[in-house]
């Protein structure tokens, strides 16, 4: 099992992100009141889809559809993981996109990262950003460096004392894996590539800005026998798909 969802990488981010739809408009992600398709009730509710089951007819007992549960169990995830990080960041003193921010320049491969890089990764505005980063800076977490895309704007890496925090703060996940790991190594991967294309329709969609996944990359094929990797030039097995590649090129 990878441990992206540790390492804060998901292109696909329940916990803390907004989508912005349209390019103007910011809706919440899940773990707020609205939801993919419109407000959705809690589980157990009657949704769209709904079918009955159990009980006499007409008992009023229902059953929604599959799609909407599984949207149900991603959202209860997200409020979880949510809970999870925010209280391991508050043991470091941070805010949740404090947390955010610090887990996301540490991550391999991540390199010096801008209030533009920041606020498109996390679907955040840029000001919401400069905020946190300066705080990061005050608290001797961040560096500021020259951005590499653009030397007259300011970028930021993480020193040595914000690296011991990040490596503290990946803990937060670590309740969440021990859930996943009671499924196999199949059922996992399986898991995996659904989440991947749901993530690649809300990118098509524009509801992600950034996805840095295997599926949305255009070095991805999917052939007859599985998924290809162009760059690689080699076949991608099930498990070996990416939620964020260095490598990733939009398609």
């Amino acid at each position: 099992m990878t441990h992206d969802v540790g390492r804060m990488t998901l292109g696909f981010d329940p916990f803390a992100r907004t989508a912005r739809v349209g390019g103007s408009r910011s809706v919440p992600r899940a773990g707020a009141a609205t939801r993919l398709g419109g407000p959705l009730p809690r589980p157990g509710g009657v949704g769209q889809g709904a079918a009955a089951v159990g009980g006499p007819e007409g008992s009023g007992v229902a059953e929604r559809g599959l799609d909407r549960r599984l949207i149900d169990a991603i959202e209860r995830l997200g409020d979880a993981g949510r809970a999870m990080l925010r209280d391991a960041a508050r043991r470091e003193g941070l805010s949740v996109t404090q947390a955010q921010l610090l887990l996301r320049v540490t991550t391999p491969g991540a390199g010096p990262q801008s209030t533009g890089s920041f606020a498109r990764w996390l679907e955040v505005s840029a000001p919401t950003v400069s905020d946190a980063a300066a705080a990061l800076v005050r608290k001797g977490l961040l560096e500021s460096v020259p951005d590499p895309g653009d030397s007259r704007r300011a970028a930021w890496l993480p020193t040595a004392p914000g690296r011991d925090v990040a490596e503290r703060l990946h803990h937060w996940s670590e309740p969440l894996a021990a859930g996943l790991g009671t499924a196999s190594d199949a059922e996992q991967a399986g898991a995996l590539r659904v989440l991947l294309e749901a993530i690649a329709s809300l990118h098509r969609t524009g509801r992600i800005t950034v996805a840095r996944t295997c599926l949305t990359c255009r070095f991805h094929r999917t052939e007859a026998d599985g998924d290809w990797c162009d760059l690689l030039h080699s076949p991608l097995a099930p498990e070996a798909l990416r939620v964020d590649c260095p490598e990733h090129q939009a398609g």
